[in-house]
């Protein structure tokens, strides 16, 4: 799972625009956090958040509440929970703008599903 998100992030690096590396962090974060590695999985939550605030013109809608809910889900895992619940409001928020029905309901079933690492609230 890491060496293909990986695999795929160097790809996106050389024939790739900056949502492209936004997304491969985005995939790294979750297959880090998948293998219980929250301090990888926190790094790369905060590179895909700070790409998709530095190129916000290339982002979907979706990209803005996929990185939301990866830096919260990042954030609670270590421990981080106000942050966490911050950010997973945040996701909330952005995925609510989500324009296409199936994008925005499949982006919410994301959101609810999954280790939340006892987060509450």
């Amino acid at each position: 799972m890491l060496a293909a998100a990986f695999a795929s992030y160097f790809h996106w690096l050389e024939v790739g625009k900056e949502v492209n590396k936004q997304r491969g962090e985005y995939m790294i974060a979750r297959a880090y956090l998948a293998l219980g590695n929250t301090g990888e999985a926190l790094a790369h939550a905060k590179r895909c958040l700070r790409l998709t605030d530095q190129f916000a013109d290339q982002m979907a809608d979706f990209d803005f509440a996929y990185a939301n809910e990866m830096f919260a889900r990042a954030n609670a895992a270590a421990g981080f929970l106000e942050i966490a619940l911050e950010y997973r409001e945040k996701a909330r928020k952005t995925g609510e703008e989500i324009k296409g029905e199936e994008d925005r309901s499949i982006f919410f079933s994301d959101l609810t599903g999954g280790n939340w690492f006892g987060l509450t609230g």
